[in-house]
């Protein structure tokens, strides 16, 4: 993006040392350089406000990133929420969701993803499920469309305790068809 800044109305030969110089054109010019430092003040602003920062957490507003290499980069992994009956799960918080089976539900455990990506984009999550106690019931379903999950997989699964199970979790079009994955047993 180009400057807005001008300087062409600013005369830096104005004043003419020796001579009787008119106060309109000490007027002119310092009309023309409060000009240019407004709007420089205003495009300085603007990058302040809308430039990446690594002194704190940056929102893109679901803008892409693009011919990017990441080293040394994390998936957050927030700390882990408790499930009992239907939950709702904020995709906006991390895409590797820890769930604890907490209640005794007698039916099933459902988590709900909510806020989903954009539909353009794919929403995918990994949860990592457990619980503590008795085994549990659990299932992933999408009340607003399909579910599409692996063949082998069926729901409820039971969830024993002081076991991890893992499973992907995918959508390419905001929440209307969920995809599901089971990744395996972890003791």
């Amino acid at each position: 993006m180009a400057s807005n800044i001008s300087t062409t109305n600013i005369d830096d030969n104005y004043p003419v040392a020796g001579q009787d110089n008119d106060s309109q054109g000490f007027r002119d010019n310092f009309q023309n350089i409060k000009t240019a430092l407004t709007t420089a003040k205003t495009e300085i602003t603007g990058l302040q406000d809308t430039r990446a920062r690594v002194d704190q957490n940056n929102d893109f507003t679901d803008k892409e990133i693009s011919k990017a290499i990441f080293v040394d980069t994390a998936i957050k992994a927030p700390t882990t929420s408790s499930v009992d009956g239907e939950t709702t799960i904020d995709y906006q918080s991390g895409s590797y969701k820890r769930l604890l089976i907490s209640g005794e539900n007698p039916t099933v455990n459902i988590p709900q993803i909510i806020n989903f990506a954009p539909s353009d984009s794919m929403t995918h999550v990994i949860y990592d499920v457990r619980t503590e106690g008795s085994t549990k019931l659990f299932t992933i379903n999408n009340p607003s469309g399909n579910t599409i999950k692996e063949a082998s997989l069926s729901f409820p699964f039971s969830i024993e305790a002081n076991k991890r199970y893992i499973f992907e979790v995918w959508s390419p079009d905001s929440g209307t068809t969920l995809f599901v994955k089971y990744l395996g047993l972890y003791e």
